[in-house]
């Protein structure tokens, strides 16, 4: 009882302090992204201290099953009127279908993420014990969502075409299915938090990242694969299809289907040439998504001083 009261006091605390320090610094603008009920008692501050800002949203949905609803913060914060950053046209989408807004077309700005840069600083990075010379990777959280029941399926039905390449399946959380993975040879399970270091250095030694998930709004990892030449195989769900290109950067397949999943691991291994993984697209090009958040700067600046 009195941890479940001391948290609550401390977190808003420190957010007085936080926004303290904000406005102490007299900002010509903030860019909020919003995770929590904490950061809308920030955008509150920020509104009602007439700071200029807009919101940005990773994440729109309460989850990825069927019956969809927008995020409790997201409609908080939405009710501000402000600018709203979304980082794939998915998102968008999402917002749009799920918003009794009339206006929210109008305010929404599509601002791609760039490719993860930041993880060159860790150099080659490091590997867990164990680790396969050809392998395949799974990378991130560990749910049901993401599909990994399929994944299996896919390897038991190409095992005897796959030659020595194992499927790596790293990441914290949990999926009724992993029991069953540990105990196949096909596959090695790390089954905890990955470091940075760790994510690096299985990155860099893989052949391919698979994301066999079933649902999906948007994922990092192709900007991350990109960093390090390495293609993704994808499902075509979510941002996927907007970042990977079939035959260039990946292959994509359908989703919660083993047989698909199967035949796009064996067109990979199989394809005589390498991708030709050269260039990052223009659209995730930093200094292009830099032009677009200093324009939108720009814009809400002009409408606060008119105001």
């Amino acid at each position: 009882m009195f941890i479940g009261k001391v948290f609550p006091w401390l977190n808003n605390r420190l957010i007085n302090r936080y926004v303290d320090a904000i406005l102490s610094e007299h900002p010509d603008f903030v860019n909020l992204i919003i995770h929590n009920d904490l950061d809308v008692k920030i955008a509150k501050a920020l509104n009602y201290n007439r700071i200029p800002f807009c919101i940005s949203y990773h994440e729109v949905l309460t989850g990825l099953d069927v019956d969809q609803k927008l995020k409790p913060v997201v409609e908080n914060t939405l009710s501000f009127g402000t600018p709203v950053i979304v980082h794939s046209p998915k998102t968008s989408l999402d917002l749009l279908k799920t918003s009794d807004d009339k206006n929210l077309e109008n305010r929404i700005r599509l601002i791609n993420l760039g490719v993860f840069e930041s993880y060159l600083s860790y150099g080659e990075g490091s590997l867990p014990g164990g680790v396969p010379d050809k392998y395949l990777l799974y990378l991130g959280y560990i749910h049901p969502y993401k599909g990994l029941k399929y994944l299996l399926e896919a390897v038991k039905l190409i095992e005897d075409r796959l030659g020595d390449v194992r499927i790596v399946v790293a990441g914290g959380g949990y999926d009724p299915v992993i029991s069953e993975m540990i105990l196949n040879p096909r596959f090695v399970v790390y089954n905890h938090f990955i470091s940075n270091v760790e994510l690096v250095g299985l990155i860099r030694h893989c052949q391919a990242i698979v994301c066999p998930y079933i649902a999906a709004s948007q994922s990092g990892l192709v900007q991350t694969a990109m960093i390090f030449n390495k293609p993704v195989i994808a499902t075509k769900v979510g941002a996927f299809k907007e970042v990977v290109r079939d035959g260039v950067n990946g292959c994509l397949c359908e989703p919660a289907d083993p047989k698909s999943l199967a035949d796009t691991i064996i067109r990979f291994i199989e394809r005589d040439e390498p991708f030709p993984i050269s260039s990052v697209p223009n659209n995730l090009n930093w200094e292009l998504i830099a032009g677009k958040y200093i324009q939108l700067f720009n814009e809400i600046q002009k409408i606060h001083e008119n105001c």
